[in-house]
């Protein structure tokens, strides 16, 4: 507050202004940039004594002293509207002693008239007494019905909270509070706060949904959900101001120095694969056959790699996930942290459940669970190309509960000669991991490689020849599957992939069958465990960890197998986790470390490395939305990120430990105790629906609909009724934005919306 500012000051409500005497008194403001109003007029300020006084010496030196100024009108006064302010000051407001409904009143008004008369980087400072604020500053912290909420009625106007200071009395030794019972009495300022508040782009709420999108990738287009297509508009892995982008260059450039390590090139086009299922598949089940109506899997996804319509595709895929909905239910509803409510948490119990959580992400239970792209292909010369391209992302095209937004115009008439049968079904990859098959031929014959069945953007065996190939190779990219909606999991993210051939696997050479069985899994056991070794220590002295925080290998707690197209055998073998910078505990799960053996018998030490993960650890970024943030305020902080990369500057001060001031690498909270709202959204199942309730579906409404402003979502109960056998839902949603303003008018208008959507995408009647 009495630091120095570039601009003009305003000061709102100064009782009898020995506040503004005493800020000028510091010496950090000029008289001439301060005014400095109150809403007396020039008779009732006489009650103060030193009013007057104040007035005449404040005047003397330069000061503009005005009275009759409303702090809910400032943007209307005629001398106070002439300009902009860069700081604007209220001290202690109080519209009624007993009357918390007119203080905030009182507040929202006042910030609305701020917003108008203030700067782009303009501050709007409030001090409130002991508790009044109603924010967890507040010590002991008021219920909101006991309290001013000032963050709630400055978010109305745009704001968010940037700080909250101690307000020091005892700076201001000519400062004495008055207005006590409206009276020339000070009051108690103990324990006051000054809450900072800055100009924030607001939650915007759109007039209409878009259900699906288009993506651009390579040399085609895809039409998917529109939440993936905006994410699939961007790649972090490319972007100049995206911290994930230096850190992929730093880890590749730690791999090569120990590993002599070769990058492949990737790029967003080779994020698409063919089919509607993962190509990794977790062992047990790879052998079961899922059917729907009597029809296979197999033969379902046989029939999908020829040529057939849109619809027709997407039907036959959410059969098969229909019987699978289920069991996955079930098992959500049996973790310990379904429904909202934590369970008993131990050490081991929560190292597991993060570790499931992040395997989770990256390999999905069922390899069924995946954005579905299609393909675009070029259409029939029959009665405008350009009215069918906008119909791609229509929201009036005809669709079931399932398809939605897809180009399916099967009601129209002679849709058959507009749009050909010839779309191909294609899905995001969920992992580097279903590249693998692909990546592990590199340390073949590149001349025999067979690229048929992958995406037709990946590496030709041209491309491969031309790497010269070592022992070992690191891909990047971005991948995505669909996850609930939970704070820190977003379902897409980027990974870092380093495989690396074995020295003893079979090289032709030498047959595996000529080494006894014992001999040779000894052997390669203990060439994991010392490549294991060396890849730990290669990474745990990395400028990455070294500078911010450790590294922790330990065996993992889920004995999985994985299958990749029934060629590729993969097992996770140890977790990877961050160590807390202060604490040394193991805090984040970050990655794995899995063998991997094909059909040649060659063996791989794979290493996945979750990108998003460790980036918001080592800077301490809250929640992994951040990363994809169109804020200002938090780009100006990623882009100082990817500037300073993880070098330690040697002029930069150093704290006692030897580390940065956490100032300089660590992300600074844009909004303080950021507004959360919850809302209940309760509707019966649509009873004409053959299947159970998918409840991905409804995921994907909500994200495509709010986009990642609801950041948790629980089911709370269900209930069966006996008459009618209809079976009614009830979800808690959570919203929440960590770097916009996000009144409570705008998270209900969002509720709104996304009941309405549901109730038309899903078929189901609300309640």
């Amino acid at each position: 507050m009495e630091t120095a500012s570039c601009g003009s000051v305003l000061l709102v409500g100064d009782g009898d202004f020995s506040f503004t005497l005493a800020l000028l008194k510091h010496g950090a403001l000029y008289p001439a940039q301060v005014t400095t109003s109150n809403l007396e007029t020039s008779e009732t300020i006489q009650q103060h004594k030193l009013a007057s006084n104040n007035m005449s010496e404040l005047e003397s030196i330069g000061a503009c002293v005005l009275l009759e100024v409303d702090a809910r009108e400032l943007h209307t006064h005629s001398i106070v509207s002439q300009k902009l302010y860069s700081r604007i000051i209220f001290n202690f407001p109080l519209a009624d002693r007993h009357n918390i409904k007119k203080n905030r009143a009182l507040l929202a008004d006042f910030f609305s008239s701020c917003s108008q008369i203030l700067v782009p980087a303009g501050q709007v400072m409030v001090t409130l007494c002991k508790g009044q604020g109603g924010t967890p500053a507040d010590q002991p912290q008021r219920s909101w019905h006991d309290s001013w909420q000032a963050l709630a009625m400055a978010a109305n106007a745009g704001f968010i909270l940037a700080d909250i200071l101690p307000f020091e009395a005892a700076h201001f030794p000519e400062y004495h509070s008055v207005g006590f019972r409206f009276q020339d009495k000070s009051f108690d300022t103990e324990g006051s706060l000054i809450h900072v508040f800055e100009k924030a782009d607001m939650v915007c709420v759109a007039d209409s949904v878009i259900a699906r999108g288009c993506a651009e990738l390579g040399e085609s287009t895809y039409s998917c959900s529109q939440y993936i297509a905006e994410k699939l508009k961007r790649n972090l892995l490319e972007e100049d101001n995206s911290p994930v982008r230096w850190l992929k260059a730093e880890l590749e450039q730690t791999l090569g120095q120990c590993f002599c390590n070769t990058p492949l090139p990737c790029d967003n086009s080779q994020t698409v694969l063919p089919g509607h299922k993962s190509y990794i598949s977790i062992k047990p089940s790879i052998d079961k056959s899922y059917t729907s109506e009597g029809v296979s899997s197999q033969q379902i996804g046989t029939e999908l790699e020829a040529n057939v319509e849109e619809g027709d595709a997407l039907t036959e895929i959410k059969r098969q996930k229909d019987e699978n909905n289920l069991l996955r239910k079930k098992k959500l509803a049996a973790s310990p942290f379904a429904h909202g409510v934590d369970g008993v948490e131990d050490v081991k119990s929560h190292t597991s459940y993060y570790s499931e959580s992040l395997l989770n992400q990256i390999i999905p239970e069922n390899n069924e669970s995946v954005y579905v792209l299609i393909k675009s292909c070029p259409k029939t010369e029959v009665a405008g190309d350009e009215e069918i391209g906008e119909n791609e992302a229509s929201n009036d095209t005809p669709m079931d509960s399932h398809t939605n937004g897809v180009l399916s115009n099967s009601d129209t008439q002679g849709s058959d000669q507009h749009i050909a049968s010839c779309d191909k079904v294609f899905h995001h990859r969920t992992s580097l991991l279903e590249n693998l098959t692909l990546v592990c031929s590199v340390f073949d014959d590149t001349s025999a490689v067979d690229t048929a069945g992958k995406a037709e953007n990946s590496l030709y065996p041209k491309q491969i020849a031309e790497l010269n190939v070592g022992h070992s190779v690191t891909v990047t990219g971005q991948c995505s599957s669909p996850q609930p909606i939970q704070p820190h999991i977003l379902p897409v993210h980027h990974q870092l992939m380093f495989v690396h051939k074995l020295p003893h696997s079979c090289d032709g050479t030498l047959s595996s069958t000529d080494i006894p069985e014992s001999a040779q899994l000894r052997t390669d056991d203990l060439e994991f465990e010392s490549i294991s070794s060396c890849l730990l220590s290669c990474l745990q002295n990395s400028i990455v960890f070294k500078e911010h925080s450790g590294l922790h290998i330990c065996p993992s707690q889920c004995s999985h197998k994985f299958e990749l197209e029934g060629k590729v055998e993969v097992k996770v073998v140890k977790d990877i986790y961050i160590k807390d910078r202060h604490t040394e505990n193991v805090s984040q799960h970050v990655g794995f470390i899995l063998k991997s053996s094909t059909q040649k018998s060659n063996n791989f030490l794979v290493l996945i490395l979750h990108l998003d993960s460790i980036i918001c650890h080592i800077r301490g970024i809250p929640d992994p939305r951040l990363l994809w943030s169109h804020s200002p305020k938090v780009l100006s902080q990623l882009e100082k990120f990817a500037s300073l990369g993880f070098n330690v500057s040697s002029e930069t001060p150093m704290s006692f430990d030897g580390s940065f001031p956490a100032s300089r690498d660590q992300f600074q909270v844009v909004s303080l105790y950021p507004m959360k709202f919850v809302h209940d959204l309760s509707f019966w199942e649509n009873s004409t629906s053959d299947g159970p309730f998918d409840e991905d579906e409804l995921l994907e409404v909500i994200r495509y609909t709010a986009q990642d402003y609801v950041v948790k979502i629980s089911l709370l109960d269900t209930y069966t009724e006996p008459e009618s056998s209809r079976t009614s839902r009830c979800y808690r949603l959570h919203f929440q934005s960590h770097s916009m303003a996000f009144p409570y008018a705008v998270s209900w208008k969002l509720q709104s919306l996304i009941r309405i959507e549901v109730a038309r995408r899903l078929g189901v009647v609300l309640r």
